[in-house]
C-alpha cells in the first residue's frame, strides 16, 4: 500500500491464479522441481552436522555441465538424457568436493568456502556461457538443449516434466535413508552431537564427507530440472537468471519443513505458489519484480517468526545456564 500497490489484489489476482488455474497449479509444479533437490541437499548436510550453503554454486556449476553435454553432444534419446542428468550430477559432486577438501585438510569452515565459492561459480557460469556456450542466433541466451536431451511436458503443456515425480520419490529416499538405515542413524548421530559420536566411534567425518557428496548429487539434479527439464526453453540466459536462487530457496523450503524429508515437498510446493503468484502478479498489475520478491520475503518471514523467536529463546536460554554454571564453579 505504502508502494501504490493494492495487497487484496497481489493476493487475489497473483496468488489466487497461481491456486485456481492449471497453469498456476503447473508453474509451481516446476518452480518447485529444482528447490526439492536443493531442500533434501540441504537437510542431508543439516544432519550430518554441515551448513552446506553450497548447493547454490553447485546448481550453476552443474548447470553448465549439463548444458555443454546436452547442446553440444549428439546422442539417441534415453542415453543423451542419462548423460545429461550423469554430467550435471557430477559437476556437482566435483564443486562441493573443494570446500569439503578444505574443510577437512586445511580447516576452513565451510560456511567461509561454500559462500565464496557461490559467487565464483555465478560468475564463472556466465563466462562459459558468452565464451563457449553462446547461442549464434540469440546471444543473449546459451545454447538450447538438444530434444534427444530434452524432458518434455508432463501434462501436455507448461514446464512441469516428470522430475517433479523424481523429485517427490526422492523425499521418500531421503527420508528412508535417514531414519531407517544404519548410517542415517550415524548421520544424524553426527549432526546432533559430533563429539559424543565420534568418541562412540561413529566416522563423523567420513559421514560429513559424504554429506557433501549426496549435496553435490541433489545439486545436480536440480540444474537438470532447470536445463533438460525446462521446457520450452531448455536453456539459459548468459546472466543465468533462471538458475540463481534455488539453493537459498531450497534451504528456505528445508526450514519451513522442519528439516522433515518428506515436509520438502509441501514446503517448496509452497515456495513455487508463491513463485508463480509473482509472476502472475507482474502480468496483472504491473508489479516490479523486486517489489514481488520483496512481498514473498514478508510472507516467508512472517511464516517463519515463531520458529526465529523460539530460536533466539532458545540461544539465550543456553546462554544464561552456561552463565549461571561459571558463577557456580566460581563461588565453589
Amino acid at each position: 500500500m505504502v508502494l501504490g500497490y493494492n495487497p487484496i489484489l497481489f493476493f487475489t489476482q497473483g496468488l489466487g491464479s497461481a491456486i485456481a488455474t492449471s497453469r498456476g497449479i503447473i508453474g509451481a509444479l516446476s518452480f518447485a522441481t529444482p528447490i526439492i533437490f536443493t531442500g533434501l541437499g540441504w537437510i542431508i548436510g543439516k544432519r550430518a552436522g554441515i551448513a552446506n550453503l553450497g548447493l547454490e554454486g553447485a546448481v550453476y556449476m552443474s548447470a553448465v555441465a549439463a548444458l555443454a553435454s546436452g547442446g553440444l553432444v549428439k546422442l539417441c534419446t534415453g542415453f543423451h538424457q542419462l548423460l545429461v542428468w550423469f554430467c550435471a550430477a557430477t559437476a556437482g559432486v566435483v564443486w562441493l568436493l573443494v570446500p569439503a577438501f578444505l574443510k577437512y585438510v586445511v580447516g576452513i569452515h565451510e560456511v567461509i568456502t561454500t559462500l565464496m565459492f557461490n559467487w565464483a561459480a555465478l560468475y564463472f557460469t556466465g563466462f562459459i556461457i558468452v565464451k563457449f556456450l553462446r547461442d549464434p542466433e540469440w546471444p543473449m541466451f546459451s545454447v538450447q538443449i538438444l530434444p534427444s536431451a530434452r524432458l518434455y511436458p508432463l501434462f501436455g503443456s507448461g514446464s512441469a516434466t516428470i522430475m517433479v515425480v523424481i523429485a517427490m520419490i526422492f523425499c521418500g529416499g531421503v527420508q528412508i535413508f535417514l531414519w531407517q538405515t544404519r548410517s542415517g542413524l550415524r548421520m544424524r548421530a553426527t549432526g546432533w552431537n559430533e563429539f559424543t559420536a565420534r568418541t562412540l566411534g561413529v566416522p563423523t567425518s567420513y559421514l560429513q564427507f559424504l554429506s557433501f557428496i549426496i549435496g553435490g548429487l541433489l545439486g545436480g539434479c536440480a540444474a537438470f530440472s532447470l536445463t533438460a527439464g525446462m521446457p520450452p526453453y531448455w536453456r539459459v540466459t548468459d546472466t543465468a537468471d533462471l538458475l540463481i536462487g534455488h539453493g537459498f530457496n531450497g534451504i528456505a523450503a528445508a526450514s519451513l519443513a522442519l528439516d522433515n524429508a518428506l515436509g520438502v515437498f509441501p514446503a517448496a510446493l509452497f515456495l513455487g505458489i508463491l513463485i508463480s503468484g509473482m509472476r502472475f502478479a507482474q502480468i496483472y498489475m504491473r508489479i516490479p519484480p523486486e517489489i514481488a520478491n520483496i512481498i514473498v520475503g514478508i510472507i516467508l518471514i512472517v511464516i517463519a517468526l515463531p520458529e526465529i523467536v523460539d530460536s533466539i529463546v532458545r540461544v539465550f536460554s543456553r546462554t544464561r545456564e552456561v552463565f549461571y554454571a561459571k558463577e557456580r564453579r566460581t563461588i565453589i
